[in-house]
C-alpha cells in the first residue's frame, strides 16, 4: 500500500493558512501547487493530476485554471481514499470520455468506508457504501451499493438518475448526494464539470441504514480492459455541509393583485443568504410560452428587500401569467433557490375562459386569481342567509361568487359588478372564492334567460353552469321530492310535456318558493344552473334553481331562440334560411318584410313548424317579389299553439343590379369575403360573401369565428352554395348558443379554392 503526502513541509503543517476551509466540511479541488489539498491513500500510482486542460478525448471543461484528478491509462482495478467521517452530504464532478459500460467495466465514488481500499473494490475488506456508474450499456443508471466485509449488495438504482451509454459522460456530471439520519440517500445531478451551481435535477431516493459511521471517502475504477478512453476524472469534491446554504426567498408579494392589461405588475420579495446575494430575478411564463426573465435589485447594497416589474406589454386581457422569484448567491459553488409559483389571469377575463375543465370536470385553473365583470343574476340573501352566495354572468357564461359569512355584502340584481378573487371549485361548481374586491358599476343590462330544452341543457351543462337559463312547458313528474313546505329544500324532478328526458329543479329553502301552493303544470321555469357533485369526476348534479316564484312562469312565457337566420340573393330573388335546434308546440313562422330596420313590417308568407321536436330543423323561404337596387329587412315570428308570438331579427339584404340572372354581369367573377356590417356591432352583424360560377356548380363554404386568442368559438356555416352573393347573420353566440363577451373576433371563410378573414368588433 502506498501513501501520497504533500511534498512541501510548510503546506503540510499549515494547510489551513493556504486554503481556509469551513470547519464543518472538507473539500478537494486539486489546485494546490502539487495538485493535492489533502492526503490521499491507496493506489496512488494509478492516478494523476491534470492541470489547465479539458478532459482528454472529451468535452467536459473544468473551471478556469483549475486541475482535476484522473485515473491513468492502464489502470485496471484501483482506488484512492482520503479521510472523512462525514455521513450526510457529498458533492463532486465526474467525467469520462469514451467509457464503454459493461458488467465488468464501471467506476464510481466511495461515500463511506471503514478502511483504506486498494485494488479491486469488490474484493477488498471494508464496510460502507459506494455509487457505481455505467455498468450495462445504454440503460445504466447510477446505483447505490453496500459493502459488508468482502460481500457486495446492490441496494438499488436511483430511479430518476440519468442513464449512460458509450461516451455519455463527455460533458461531465455534477452530483450531490445527501443522506438523512434514517439512511435515506437522495441524488441530485446536472450536466457539467464545474459545479458552478447546485444541481437541481432529482435522481430519486434509496434507503439503507446498515452502516452509520465512516472513516474514508474515495474514488475507484474497475476496468476489465483499461485504455485511454476508459479514464475517469473527478473534481470539485466537498464532503459534509460546506456551510453554504441556498438563498432564502420569502415574503413574495405583488401589486396589484390582478393587473389590468395596461398596468405593470410590481413584485416585492425579501432575499437573504449566508454569503452575498448575487442575482435576483422575476421569472414568468405567459400562457404556455417560454420562460421570461426580469432582473430586480434592492434599493441599497445592504438591503434584503427587492423590487421589480413584469411590464404591462407582456400580457393582454385573459392571458395566464405564472411567476416566481429566483435567487443565486456568490459562493464558489453557486447555490440557488426559488419561491413558490403564483398564478393569475391578467386584465379582465371572460367567465368561460376561467371555467375551463378537463375530461373529468376538474377545474384547470383552480387557485388562479382573476378579474371578471358581469351582471348580477342573484342578489345576496336569496340562496343563503349566512354566506354571500350570488351569481354574475357576462356574454360567455355565469359564475358563482361565494364568501363564507358575508351574507350582508350588498349585491343588487341586474347591477354590473367587477370582481377580483381566487378561482376555486366546490362540489364541481366553479367559484370566485373568496372575492378580494367587489366593485358595483351601477345598473347593467338584465340578461334574458337562455332558453333551452332539457336535452340541450344536459348536452352543454358544464358550459351552462352558473347561467340564467329557461326551460319551457315543464311538468312535475312526481319522481322525487314533494313540493316543499316553508323553510324546506326540495329536489323536484321535471320533464317537458313532449319528452321523457328529466332533470332536477332545486327549490332553495331561502327563496320565497317553499310554503307556496304548487303551481298547475305545465309551466315555464327560469333559474340558475347549479352543480352539486360530491366527488370527481364532476359530471353530475346539475340542477336548475329558480330565484323566486316569479321564475316559475306561465306556460309559453319564455321565447324560442333560433340557431341561425340568414339571407342571400339567388337568381334575382331573396332566399331566407333559418334553423331551429328544437321546437315545442310551434305552429309555424310568419315571414315579415320592411324597407327599413325600424319601418312597418308586413307579413309576406307563412311556413308550418314541426309542432314539437328535439331534432334540428332547417327552413327556406323565397321572396320573389323584390326589386333591384333595394335593401330589404326581414323578421321571423314564431307562433305557438296558445297564440304567443315571438320575433326574431331583423336582418337585411340588398338586391344589387345584375343579380337577376346567373348569366348577368352581376354574378361575382371571383370568391370574396366582404367586411361585416355593421362593424362595430351589437347584438348581431351580417357577413356577405361572393361565390363565382364554378365547374362543379355548388361550392362548400365554411365560416368559422375565432376570438382574439385564436380559439374557435363558432362554426357559423358549413354548406354548399351556388354562384351569387350571400349573406349570413351572426348573433355573437358560441357553438353552445352562449352569448360571447365584447371584444375582437375574426370570421374566416374557406372553400377548396379560397380563404379569407375579416375582423369584427363586438360592443356591449
Amino acid at each position: 500500500m502506498k501513501h501520497y503526502f504533500i511534498v512541501f513541509a510548510t503546506l503540510l503543517l499549515l494547510p489551513m493558512l493556504s486554503l481556509p476551509l469551513p470547519a464543518q466540511s472538507i473539500s478537494e479541488d486539486f489546485d494546490l501547487p502539487d495538485g493535492f489539498d489533502r492526503v490521499w491513500e491507496g493506489d496512488n500510482d494509478d492516478f494523476e493530476i491534470i492541470a489547465n486542460s479539458p478532459v482528454p478525448g472529451g468535452m467536459a471543461v473544468p473551471r478556469d485554471g483549475s486541475s482535476y484528478l484522473a485515473s491513468k491509462d492502464g489502470s485496471g482495478a484501483a482506488a484512492l481514499n482520503t479521510e472523512s467521517n462525514f455521513t450526510d452530504e457529498w458533492q463532486f464532478s465526474l467525467a469520462s470520455s469514451e467509457f464503454t459500460p459493461l458488467s465488468s467495466n464501471f467506476f464510481g465514488v466511495i461515500l463511506m468506508s471503514s478502511a483504506v481500499i486498494s485494488g479491486d473494490i469488490l474484493n477488498a475488506n471494508w464496510n460502507g457504501y459506494f455509487i457505481r456508474v455505467a455498468r450495462s450499456g445504454s440503460t445504466s443508471p447510477i446505483e447505490l451499493l453496500r459493502h459488508d466485509g468482502t460481500a457486495t449488495t446492490l441496494i438499488g438504482a436511483f430511479p430518476d438518475s440519468p442513464n449512460f451509454a458509450d461516451g455519455a459522460l463527455k460533458n461531465g456530471l455534477d452530483i450531490r448526494i445527501t443522506r438523512s439520519a434514517s439512511g435515506e440517500f437522495e441524488l441530485f445531478f446536472k450536466t457539467g464539470f464545474k459545479y458552478d451551481n447546485t444541481p437541481f435535477s432529482r435522481g430519486g431516493t434509496i434507503t439503507d441504514n446498515t452502516h452509520t459511521t465512516s472513516f474514508y471517502f474515495g474514488v475507484f475504477v474497475k476496468f476489465n480492459t483499461p485504455n485511454l478512453e476508459g479514464r475517469v476524472y473527478i473534481d470539485n469534491i466537498v464532503i459534509g455541509d460546506d456551510g453554504d446554504d441556498p438563498p432564502e426567498v420569502k415574503s413574495v408579494s405583488r401589486t396589484p393583485e390582478v393587473p389590468l392589461q395596461n398596468e405593470n405588475l410590481t413584485v416585492t420579495t425579501v432575499v437573504t443568504d449566508d454569503f452575498d446575494v448575487n442575482l435576483v430575478e422575476i421569472r414568468y411564463i405567459i400562457n404556455n410560452g417560454d420562460t421570461q426573465f426580469v432582473d430586480i435589485t434592492n434599493s441599497q447594497s445592504n438591503d434584503t428587500t427587492y423590487f421589480g416589474d413584469i411590464p404591462a406589454t407582456a400580457y393582454n386581457n385573459g392571458d395566464r401569467v405564472t411567476f416566481w422569484v429566483y435567487a443565486e448567491d456568490n459562493a464558489t459553488a453557486t447555490q440557488a433557490a426559488e419561491s413558490s409559483r403564483s398564478n393569475f389571469f391578467a386584465g379582465v377575463t371572460s367567465i368561460s375562459t376561467l371555467k375551463a375543465t378537463d375530461g373529468n370536470g376538474v377545474l384547470l385553473f383552480g387557485g388562479y386569481d382573476a378579474r371578471v365583470a358581469g351582471v348580477a343574476t342573484v342578489r345576496n340573501g336569496v340562496f343563503s342567509n349566512v354566506d354571500l352566495d350570488v351569481y354574475i354572468q357576462d356574454g360567455s357564461g355565469g359564475i358563482n361568487i361565494f364568501q363564507a359569512g358575508a351574507v350582508g355584502t350588498s349585491f343588487i340584481r341586474n347591477n354590473n359588478y367587477t370582481i377580483v378573487g381566487n378561482l376555486a371549485q366546490t362540489n364541481g361548481q366553479t367559484q370566485i372564492n373568496p372575492p378580494s374586491s367587489i366593485t358595483d358599476n351601477g345598473t347593467g343590462t338584465p340578461p334574458s334567460p337562455l332558453v333551452r330544452t332539457i336535452a340541450q341543457v344536459i348536452a352543454a351543462q358544464e358550459a351552462l353552469e352558473g347561467m340564467l337559463i329557461g326551460i319551457q312547458h315543464i311538468e312535475n313528474t312526481n319522481g322525487a321530492n314533494t313540493w316543499p313546505g316553508a323553510g324546506k329544500d326540495a329536489n323536484i324532478q321535471i320533464k317537458e310535456i313532449s319528452s321523457s328526458t328529466t332533470m332536477i329543479m332545486y327549490i332553495n329553502k331561502f327563496t320565497d318558493i317553499p310554503g307556496t301552493i304548487e303551481p298547475v303544470w305545465p309551466r315555464d321555469v327560469a333559474g340558475i344552473l347549479i352543480q352539486t357533485d360530491a366527488a370527481a369526476p364532476f359530471t353530475e348534479g346539475y340542477r336548475v334553481t329558480p330565484r323566486s316564484t316569479a321564475d316559475i312562469q306561465e306556460d309559453g312565457a319564455l321565447p324560442v331562440t333560433l340557431s341561425t337566420f340568414s339571407a342571400k340573393v339567388a337568381n334575382g330573388n331573396v332566399l331566407l334560411e333559418w334553423a331551429t335546434e328544437s321546437e315545442l308546440n310551434n305552429l309555424g313562422f310568419e315571414i315579415m318584410r320592411s324597407f327599413s330596420q325600424d319601418g312597418n313590417f308586413q307579413m309576406i308568407g307563412w311556413l308550418d313548424g314541426q309542432f314539437t321536436t328535439s331534432q334540428r330543423t332547417e327552413y327556406e323561404f323565397t321572396d320573389d317579389t323584390v326589386l333591384e337596387d333595394f335593401t330589404y329587412w326581414y323578421k321571423l315570428v314564431d307562433v305557438d299553439v296558445r297564440g304567443v308570438r315571438t320575433e326574431h331579427g331583423p336582418i337585411s339584404i340588398t338586391v344589387r343590379e345584375g343579380e337577376s340572372s346567373e348569366l348577368d354581369l352581376g354574378i361575382p367573377k371571383e370568391f370574396n369575403l366582404h367586411s361585416n356590417f355593421p362593424n362595430p356591432f351589437n347584438p348581431s352583424t351580417t357577413l356577405r360573401f361572393d361565390v363565382p360560377v364554378t365547374e362543379q356548380g355548388q361550392v362548400t363554404v365554411t365560416i368559422d369565428i375565432f376570438n382574439a386568442l385564436g380559439q374557435k368559438v363558432r362554426t357559423l356555416l358549413n354548406k354548399e352554395f351556388s354562384a351569387g352573393t350571400h349573406d349570413i347573420v351572426w348573433n355573437a353566440t358560441s357553438d353552445f348558443g352562449l352569448p360571447l363577451p365584447a371584444g375582437v373576433y375574426y370570421a374566416v371563410l374557406r372553400t377548396s379554392q379560397f380563404s379569407d378573414a375579416t375582423k369584427m368588433i363586438l360592443l356591449k
